[in-house]
């Protein structure tokens, strides 16, 4: 396969519009592959409240080593501020304190997954089961590590089982619906995410997610307003502002696509669709030609139509 850098070096201002394509259907690729390791949470707790909780439970951990309730908290919240080796020493902590401690072993399985070791998260997931075979975190897990390999059938069996126990669990939803995206299930991926979102209206990621499908549909218009709520309820999502400007630049708005792409840039500066589009667009239109001084003229909030 041609790469899309090449490809859109090659492209003028005629094959804006193709080559925009290709990078919209590498997003809906990506998002199949790595939706498990998206910062997708229906917990949604702020960084400030994470350290609040982290040094809270330090002083009852110092009190107590042996207290796994507390070190699993205290690892879920540095989990949820992507510190992992310090999740995964205070789940494994966890564990040591009470070998029956189910929950520790599914969060630690969490952590695994984020750091790619599908091996171990799925016997953290599977030993979590042995403990208590109805618990959804655990089905979950185990379905997105399932999911990562390709291994579809097990995964959806995961999710629904999952489902079946808690027909308002908006993960088990976003990760059957991720599966369904990755078949080609555009209709059926769509109703699952839209579940989500209603589950979970606060979640970024379920509406970045629908959005892809709306791309995949060639539905411009509602992938444009799925992803301009996605970076409103989570404005660091850099693929997300990076996926809007390839969106803008397929409807030819070109001066929005390029502060899109430079929102992106900002974020992420290592993104290259959102370099190769905001190259693209700086040798079509005049003006500025760095995405600092596009950031520096625009401020966030007037980006959103």
């Amino acid at each position: 396969m041609i790469a899309a850098s090449t490809v859109l070096g090659r492209a003028g201002a005629a094959g804006a519009r193709v080559a925009a394509l290709i990078v919209l259907a590498a997003a809906i690729a990506a998002c199949s592959r790595a939706g498990a390791l998206t910062a997708y949470s229906t917990e949604g707790t702020s960084a400030a409240q994470q350290s609040r909780t982290i040094v809270s439970l330090n002083r009852i951990t110092q009190s107590d080593q042996g207290d796994a309730g507390a070190l699993n908290k205290r690892g879920t919240a540095f989990g949820n501020a992507g510190r992992y080796d310090k999740a995964l020493a205070d789940f494994s902590a966890a564990i040591a304190a009470n070998p029956e401690f189910h929950q520790a072993y599914a969060n630690r399985g969490l952590v695994y997954i984020q750091l790619g070791d599908l091996a171990r998260a799925e016997a953290d997931f599977a030993q979590a089961l042995t403990l208590s075979p109805d618990y959804g975190p655990a089905l979950i897990g185990r379905g997105d590590v399932y999911r990562l390999r390709k291994q579809f059938a097990p995964a959806r069996a995961d999710y629904d089982r999952a489902l079946s126990l808690d027909g308002t669990n908006a993960r088990a939803y976003y990760s059957r619906a991720l599966i369904l995206q990755a078949q080609g299930l555009g209709k059926r991926a769509l109703a699952d995410f839209t579940q989500a979102m209603e589950l979970d209206p606060k979640a970024a990621e379920p509406r970045y997610a629908r959005a892809l499908s709306y791309i995949a549909a060639n539905r411009l218009d509602e992938a444009l307003s799925d992803l301009d709520a996605a970076v409103r309820l989570e404005n660091g999502h850099a693929q997300a502002w990076a996926t809007r400007g390839a969106v803008l630049e397929r409807r030819r708005d070109l001066s929005a696509a390029r502060i899109s792409y430079a929102r992106a840039l900002a974020l992420d500066p290592g993104n290259a669709m959102a370099r190769a589009g905001f190259d693209r667009i700086s040798g079509i239109l005049p003006g500025l030609a760095t995405a600092d001084n596009e950031i520096d003229r625009n401020d966030t909030g007037s980006w959103l139509r």
